[in-house]
Protein backbone atom coordinates (compact mmCIF):
# COMPACT_ATOMS: atom_id res chain seq x y z
CA UNK A 1 0.00 0.00 0.00
CA UNK A 2 2.82 2.38 1.25
CA UNK A 3 5.02 1.50 -2.26
CA UNK A 4 1.80 2.36 -4.32
CA UNK A 5 0.96 5.73 -2.35
CA UNK A 6 4.71 6.49 -3.31
CA UNK A 7 4.78 5.78 -6.67
CA UNK A 8 1.51 7.25 -7.49
CA UNK A 9 2.49 10.93 -5.66
CA UNK A 10 5.97 10.40 -7.75
CA UNK A 11 3.93 9.99 -10.95
CA UNK A 12 2.00 13.15 -10.06
CA UNK A 13 5.04 15.37 -9.56
CA UNK A 14 6.02 14.39 -12.84
CA UNK A 15 3.29 15.12 -14.44
CA UNK A 16 4.03 19.23 -13.40
CA UNK A 17 0.41 20.39 -12.82
CA UNK A 18 0.61 24.03 -13.48
CA UNK A 19 -1.93 25.77 -10.70
CA UNK A 20 -4.03 29.15 -11.72
CA UNK A 21 -2.24 32.29 -10.95
CA UNK A 22 -3.85 34.63 -8.35
CA UNK A 23 -3.85 36.81 -11.59
CA UNK A 24 -5.88 35.20 -13.51
CA UNK A 25 -8.53 37.57 -13.22
CA UNK A 26 -12.84 36.94 -14.69
CA UNK A 27 -11.92 39.44 -17.79
CA UNK A 28 -8.76 36.71 -19.04
CA UNK A 29 -11.82 33.78 -17.94
CA UNK A 30 -14.31 34.77 -19.87
CA UNK A 31 -12.71 36.36 -23.08
CA UNK A 32 -10.99 32.83 -23.64
CA UNK A 33 -14.81 31.15 -23.03
CA UNK A 34 -15.85 33.86 -25.26
CA UNK A 35 -12.72 32.60 -27.83
CA UNK A 36 -13.03 29.09 -27.72
CA UNK A 37 -16.59 28.35 -27.44
CA UNK A 38 -18.04 26.44 -30.52
CA UNK A 39 -21.33 28.08 -29.36
CA UNK A 40 -22.96 31.77 -29.52
CA UNK A 41 -22.23 33.25 -26.51
CA UNK A 42 -24.04 36.92 -26.18
CA UNK A 43 -25.05 39.70 -23.38
CA UNK A 44 -27.10 42.41 -24.26
CA UNK A 45 -28.58 45.28 -22.18
CA UNK A 46 -31.77 46.16 -21.19
CA UNK A 47 -32.79 47.30 -24.92
CA UNK A 48 -31.44 44.23 -26.55
CA UNK A 49 -28.43 45.91 -27.75
CA UNK A 50 -25.15 43.92 -27.98
CA UNK A 51 -22.46 44.41 -25.49
CA UNK A 52 -20.13 41.54 -25.91
CA UNK A 53 -20.27 38.74 -28.17
CA UNK A 54 -18.25 35.50 -28.57
CA UNK A 55 -16.10 35.12 -31.60
CA UNK A 56 -18.60 32.16 -33.30
CA UNK A 57 -21.52 34.51 -33.41
CA UNK A 58 -19.63 36.77 -35.10
CA UNK A 59 -18.61 34.68 -37.75
CA UNK A 60 -21.69 33.18 -38.14
CA UNK A 61 -22.82 36.73 -39.10
CA UNK A 62 -20.38 37.41 -41.39
CA UNK A 63 -18.28 39.76 -39.42
CA UNK A 64 -14.67 39.70 -38.71
CA UNK A 65 -14.51 40.77 -35.25
CA UNK A 66 -17.18 40.20 -32.12
CA UNK A 67 -16.49 44.10 -31.30
CA UNK A 68 -18.66 44.75 -34.67
CA UNK A 69 -21.96 43.97 -33.14
CA UNK A 70 -21.73 46.12 -30.03
CA UNK A 71 -24.40 48.34 -29.64
CA UNK A 72 -26.19 46.91 -32.46
CA UNK A 73 -29.48 44.55 -32.41
CA UNK A 74 -30.92 41.73 -33.87
CA UNK A 75 -32.88 43.30 -36.49
CA UNK A 76 -29.45 44.70 -37.95
CA UNK A 77 -28.32 41.10 -38.73
CA UNK A 78 -31.36 39.12 -38.84
CA UNK A 79 -34.97 38.73 -40.59
CA UNK A 80 -37.61 41.81 -39.08
CA UNK A 81 -39.70 38.30 -37.86
CA UNK A 82 -37.14 36.36 -36.31
CA UNK A 83 -35.52 39.84 -35.20
CA UNK A 84 -39.07 40.89 -33.34
CA UNK A 85 -39.62 37.47 -31.93
CA UNK A 86 -36.23 37.65 -30.22
CA UNK A 87 -36.60 41.06 -28.92
CA UNK A 88 -40.10 40.29 -27.53
CA UNK A 89 -38.90 37.34 -26.00
CA UNK A 90 -35.47 39.48 -24.49
CA UNK A 91 -37.72 41.91 -22.81
CA UNK A 92 -40.09 38.95 -21.36
CA UNK A 93 -37.17 37.82 -19.46
CA UNK A 94 -35.93 41.26 -18.15
CA UNK A 95 -39.56 41.92 -17.31
CA UNK A 96 -39.78 39.12 -15.42
CA UNK A 97 -36.86 37.72 -14.52
CA UNK A 98 -37.84 34.30 -16.54
CA UNK A 99 -35.33 32.28 -18.04
CA UNK A 100 -36.29 30.27 -21.38
CA UNK A 101 -34.08 27.44 -21.60
CA UNK A 102 -33.25 25.06 -25.01
CA UNK A 103 -35.83 27.01 -27.35
CA UNK A 104 -35.50 25.42 -30.99
CA UNK A 105 -35.63 28.29 -33.54
CA UNK A 106 -34.98 28.02 -37.30
CA UNK A 107 -33.47 31.24 -38.52
CA UNK A 108 -32.41 32.53 -41.63
CA UNK A 109 -28.57 33.92 -41.89
CA UNK A 110 -27.29 37.36 -43.66
CA UNK A 111 -26.64 35.31 -47.04
CA UNK A 112 -29.96 33.74 -47.20
CA UNK A 113 -29.29 30.36 -45.67
CA UNK A 114 -31.26 28.76 -43.00
CA UNK A 115 -30.60 26.84 -39.72
CA UNK A 116 -31.57 25.64 -36.70
CA UNK A 117 -30.85 26.63 -33.10
CA UNK A 118 -31.62 26.01 -29.64
CA UNK A 119 -31.24 28.43 -27.32
CA UNK A 120 -31.05 29.80 -23.43
CA UNK A 121 -31.62 33.28 -22.02
CA UNK A 122 -31.52 34.07 -18.38
CA UNK A 123 -31.64 37.39 -16.58
CA UNK A 124 -28.29 39.21 -16.49
CA UNK A 125 -28.64 40.55 -13.07
CA UNK A 126 -26.07 43.47 -11.54
CA UNK A 127 -24.75 42.78 -7.99
CA UNK A 128 -27.34 43.90 -6.46
CA UNK A 129 -29.66 41.93 -8.17
CA UNK A 130 -31.27 44.82 -10.74
CA UNK A 131 -31.50 42.91 -14.14
CA UNK A 132 -29.65 45.13 -16.85
CA UNK A 133 -30.20 42.78 -19.83
CA UNK A 134 -29.81 39.27 -20.72
CA UNK A 135 -27.19 36.60 -21.37
CA UNK A 136 -27.51 33.97 -24.42
CA UNK A 137 -25.97 30.83 -25.40
CA UNK A 138 -27.29 29.48 -28.57
CA UNK A 139 -26.17 26.56 -30.17
CA UNK A 140 -26.86 25.34 -33.82
CA UNK A 141 -28.81 22.16 -34.18
CA UNK A 142 -28.40 22.29 -38.07
CA UNK A 143 -27.21 18.92 -38.22
CA UNK A 144 -29.07 17.37 -36.05
CA UNK A 145 -32.13 18.64 -37.38
CA UNK A 146 -31.50 17.02 -40.78
CA UNK A 147 -30.76 13.59 -39.33
CA UNK A 148 -34.03 13.86 -37.08
CA UNK A 149 -35.33 14.67 -41.06
CA UNK A 150 -34.11 11.75 -42.61
CA UNK A 151 -35.67 9.18 -39.44
CA UNK A 152 -38.79 11.62 -40.01
CA UNK A 153 -38.30 10.50 -43.81
CA UNK A 154 -37.05 6.51 -43.63
CA UNK A 155 -39.98 5.94 -40.87
CA UNK A 156 -42.72 7.83 -43.57
CA UNK A 157 -41.40 5.52 -46.45
CA UNK A 158 -41.52 2.21 -44.37
CA UNK A 159 -45.30 3.16 -42.99
CA UNK A 160 -45.98 3.85 -46.89
CA UNK A 161 -44.79 0.69 -47.84
CA UNK A 162 -46.62 -1.38 -45.11
CA UNK A 163 -49.42 0.48 -46.37
CA UNK A 164 -48.92 -0.47 -49.86
CA UNK A 165 -48.23 -3.86 -48.73
CA UNK A 166 -51.44 -4.17 -46.64
CA UNK A 167 -53.19 -2.73 -49.73
CA UNK A 168 -52.46 -4.99 -52.14
CA UNK A 169 -53.09 -8.46 -49.81
CA UNK A 170 -56.61 -6.27 -49.39
CA UNK A 171 -57.09 -5.71 -53.16
CA UNK A 172 -55.93 -9.62 -53.60
CA UNK A 173 -58.48 -10.55 -51.03
CA UNK A 174 -60.97 -8.62 -52.68
CA UNK A 175 -60.35 -9.77 -56.02
CA UNK A 176 -60.72 -13.71 -54.92
CA UNK A 177 -63.79 -12.34 -53.28
CA UNK A 178 -65.22 -10.99 -56.35
CA UNK A 179 -63.94 -13.62 -58.61
CA UNK A 180 -66.47 -16.45 -56.67
CA UNK A 181 -69.66 -14.60 -57.26
CA UNK A 182 -68.68 -14.09 -60.65
CA UNK A 183 -67.46 -17.00 -61.63
CA UNK A 184 -70.49 -18.59 -59.88
CA UNK A 185 -72.77 -16.51 -62.55
CA UNK A 186 -70.24 -17.16 -65.86
CA UNK A 187 -70.95 -20.98 -64.92
CA UNK A 188 -74.73 -20.98 -64.43
CA UNK A 189 -75.15 -18.48 -67.53
CA UNK A 190 -72.66 -21.23 -69.63
CA UNK A 191 -75.07 -23.72 -68.15
CA UNK A 192 -78.40 -22.36 -68.99
CA UNK A 193 -77.09 -21.30 -72.57
CA UNK A 194 -75.47 -24.73 -73.59
CA UNK A 195 -79.21 -26.07 -72.21
CA UNK A 196 -81.12 -24.09 -73.85
CA UNK A 197 -79.43 -24.22 -77.22
CA UNK A 198 -79.54 -28.17 -76.53
CA UNK A 199 -83.69 -27.99 -76.43
CA UNK A 200 -84.75 -24.86 -77.91
CA UNK A 201 -85.26 -26.84 -81.43
CA UNK A 202 -86.68 -29.10 -80.76
CA UNK A 203 -89.67 -27.72 -78.57
CA UNK A 204 -92.11 -27.04 -80.97
CA UNK A 205 -92.00 -30.76 -81.90
CA UNK A 206 -91.91 -32.14 -78.30
CA UNK A 207 -94.65 -30.23 -77.60
CA UNK A 208 -96.90 -30.79 -80.42
CA UNK A 209 -96.30 -34.59 -79.31
CA UNK A 210 -97.92 -33.97 -76.15
CA UNK A 211 -101.77 -35.04 -75.89
CA UNK A 212 -104.01 -32.23 -76.68
CA UNK A 213 -105.23 -32.05 -72.94
CA UNK A 214 -101.96 -32.10 -71.90
CA UNK A 215 -100.66 -29.34 -73.60
CA UNK A 216 -102.29 -26.27 -71.51
CA UNK A 217 -101.10 -27.68 -68.53
CA UNK A 218 -97.48 -28.33 -69.97
CA UNK A 219 -97.38 -24.34 -70.15
CA UNK A 220 -98.48 -23.63 -67.01
CA UNK A 221 -95.73 -26.08 -65.20
CA UNK A 222 -93.48 -24.58 -67.15
CA UNK A 223 -94.53 -21.05 -65.55
CA UNK A 224 -94.55 -22.47 -62.59
CA UNK A 225 -90.73 -23.75 -63.07
CA UNK A 226 -89.18 -20.25 -64.07
CA UNK A 227 -91.19 -18.18 -61.61
CA UNK A 228 -88.56 -16.89 -59.07
CA UNK A 229 -87.13 -19.69 -56.95
CA UNK A 230 -87.73 -19.58 -52.95
CA UNK A 231 -84.44 -20.96 -51.52
CA UNK A 232 -84.80 -23.72 -49.15
CA UNK A 233 -82.79 -26.10 -47.05
CA UNK A 234 -82.83 -29.45 -47.28
CA UNK A 235 -85.10 -29.89 -44.38
CA UNK A 236 -87.83 -27.61 -46.21
CA UNK A 237 -87.50 -29.31 -49.77
CA UNK A 238 -87.80 -33.01 -47.64
CA UNK A 239 -90.80 -31.79 -45.83
CA UNK A 240 -92.52 -30.61 -49.47
CA UNK A 241 -91.34 -33.63 -51.25
CA UNK A 242 -93.01 -35.54 -48.75
CA UNK A 243 -96.01 -33.60 -48.58
CA UNK A 244 -96.56 -33.65 -52.65
CA UNK A 245 -95.86 -37.69 -52.45
CA UNK A 246 -98.72 -37.92 -49.61
CA UNK A 247 -101.33 -36.29 -51.83
CA UNK A 248 -100.48 -37.96 -55.15
CA UNK A 249 -100.23 -41.16 -53.32
CA UNK A 250 -103.99 -40.32 -51.68
CA UNK A 251 -104.68 -39.72 -55.70
CA UNK A 252 -103.28 -43.08 -56.38
CA UNK A 253 -100.51 -41.18 -58.69
CA UNK A 254 -98.05 -44.40 -60.19
CA UNK A 255 -94.67 -43.19 -59.20
CA UNK A 256 -95.73 -40.42 -56.99
CA UNK A 257 -92.74 -40.69 -55.23
CA UNK A 258 -90.50 -39.90 -58.21
CA UNK A 259 -92.96 -36.88 -59.35
CA UNK A 260 -92.74 -35.79 -56.25
CA UNK A 261 -89.13 -35.48 -56.06
CA UNK A 262 -89.69 -33.69 -60.14
CA UNK A 263 -91.82 -31.07 -59.12
CA UNK A 264 -89.72 -30.01 -55.97
CA UNK A 265 -86.87 -29.74 -58.15
CA UNK A 266 -88.93 -27.90 -60.60
CA UNK A 267 -90.23 -25.50 -57.95
CA UNK A 268 -93.38 -26.70 -57.53
CA UNK A 269 -93.76 -26.73 -53.60
CA UNK A 270 -97.11 -26.04 -53.00
CA UNK A 271 -100.62 -28.39 -53.26
CA UNK A 272 -100.55 -30.12 -57.14
CA UNK A 273 -104.08 -29.31 -57.18
CA UNK A 274 -103.03 -25.15 -57.78
CA UNK A 275 -101.59 -26.35 -61.09
CA UNK A 276 -103.54 -29.61 -62.21
CA UNK A 277 -107.23 -29.80 -61.70
CA UNK A 278 -108.53 -32.61 -59.47
CA UNK A 279 -109.64 -34.54 -63.12
CA UNK A 280 -106.33 -34.29 -64.10
CA UNK A 281 -103.83 -35.62 -61.54
CA UNK A 282 -104.74 -39.38 -62.02
CA UNK A 283 -103.08 -38.83 -65.40
CA UNK A 284 -100.11 -36.94 -64.04
CA UNK A 285 -97.58 -39.70 -64.61
CA UNK A 286 -96.68 -38.47 -68.15
CA UNK A 287 -94.91 -35.19 -66.40
CA UNK A 288 -92.00 -38.03 -65.60
CA UNK A 289 -91.63 -38.14 -69.68
CA UNK A 290 -91.91 -34.30 -69.99
CA UNK A 291 -88.69 -34.29 -67.16
CA UNK A 292 -86.88 -36.59 -69.74
CA UNK A 293 -87.44 -34.88 -72.85
CA UNK A 294 -87.70 -31.21 -71.79
CA UNK A 295 -85.06 -31.10 -68.94
CA UNK A 296 -84.83 -27.49 -69.45
CA UNK A 297 -85.86 -26.54 -65.68
CA UNK A 298 -83.51 -28.90 -63.84
CA UNK A 299 -80.51 -27.49 -65.88
CA UNK A 300 -81.92 -23.46 -65.90
CA UNK A 301 -83.43 -23.82 -62.25
CA UNK A 302 -80.66 -24.86 -60.18
CA UNK A 303 -78.49 -21.89 -62.00
CA UNK A 304 -80.92 -19.03 -61.50
CA UNK A 305 -79.81 -18.87 -57.50
CA UNK A 306 -76.93 -18.13 -58.70
CA UNK A 307 -77.06 -15.35 -60.92
CA UNK A 308 -79.29 -13.24 -58.20
CA UNK A 309 -76.90 -14.11 -54.96
CA UNK A 310 -73.51 -13.49 -57.62
CA UNK A 311 -74.43 -9.98 -57.95
CA UNK A 312 -75.27 -9.33 -54.89
CA UNK A 313 -72.34 -10.72 -53.25
CA UNK A 314 -70.18 -8.28 -55.64
CA UNK A 315 -72.75 -5.29 -54.53
CA UNK A 316 -71.87 -6.31 -51.05
CA UNK A 317 -67.84 -6.36 -51.55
Amino acid sequence: MTNNSNSLESDMKQLHIPSLSPSLGDDVLLNALMVAMPDKIYFKDRHSRFLKSSRTHALSLGLKSPDEMEGKTDFDFHTEEHARKAFEEEQHIITTGEAVVGIENKITLPDGTDSWVSTTKTPLRAKDGAIIGIVGITRDITERKKAEAEVRKAELQMVESEKMALLGQLIAGVAHEINTPLGAIGAAVGNISSTLDGILPGLPAFFRSLPEEFQDLFLKLIQQSIAPPVPLSAKEERTYRNALKAELAAKEVPGADRIAETFVMMGICGSIVRIFPCSAIRRVEPVSKWRINFPASDAVRPSSPRLQTGPVRSFML
